[in-house]
């Protein structure tokens, strides 16, 4: 081989290897582009779902589980409204314990409503606290012995860490409370073959509410 294919043949190697080394760098800022791409993409997610709010408004309250199955929103396909409607379902065990029963029964789904779940329900409502389940509609405070605006109206909330077992078919919402100073969360499960969303977990709904002004020896 003469000098010159020596020299041409150096020449060629250097120019593949500089050829090799931008295709590799590009490789690399292709791969950090769309890495960062998805993590924003990821992170807008959680932002646009930070501060949603939704407010589930009732004309009439139910007090029979006929009249709960004739709501629209008793669709159950969404799970703003479902969580909305434990709280109206709650509210008749407050008065009709046999009534509001069957009412969580058709609200559980699959689930079962257990006698457990009954008592700790009758547990809460002891010593006259029925007014625990009104902190949840709009204008109800304890000043005015939690009496709600009307029309009724419920404000529920999805935060960030709402959808951490959504994959496996759960969701956390959070209700406001005026008998209470941080939001309380209550855990739905759909049913994949229907879309429904039912209630999975409805007990912190019913712990440590402020009493009534009138009830409360403090106030």
């Amino acid at each position: 081989m003469s000098l010159l294919d020596n020299i041409a043949n150096s020449l060629k190697k250097g120019v593949n290897n500089v050829i090799s080394n931008k295709v590799d760098d590009a490789k690399d800022s292709l791969g950090d582009t769309v890495s960062n791409l998805a993590q924003k993409a990821k992170d807008g997610i959680r932002h646009a779902v930070e501060n949603k709010t939704k407010t589930i408004r009732f004309k009439e309250l139910p007090t029979t589980l006929e009249e709960f199955k004739a709501l629209e929103e008793a669709k159950l396909t969404d799970y703003f409204a479902s969580a909305a409607l434990a709280v109206l379902a709650l509210n008749v065990c407050a008065t009709d314990m046999d009534e509001g029963a069957r009412i969580l029964e058709f609200l559980n789904g699959p689930n079962d409503f257990s006698g457990q779940d009954r008592q700790f329900i009758e547990n809460q409502f002891m010593d006259g606290r029925s007014y625990v389940t009104r902190s949840y509609f709009k204008g109800a405070t304890p000043e005015n012995n939690y009496t709600p605006d009307k029309p009724y109206a419920i404000e529920v909330t999805e935060n960030p860490h709402s959808r951490d077992a959504f994959e496996q078919g759960y969701i956390t919402l959070y209700l406001e409370s005026g008998g209470a100073d941080s939001l309380r969360p209550i855990v739905l499960r759909t049913k994949k073959s229907t879309g429904e969303w039912f209630v999975n977990d409805f007990r912190a709904l019913l712990a440590g509410i402020r009493k009534t002004k009138e009830t409360d020896e403090w106030a």
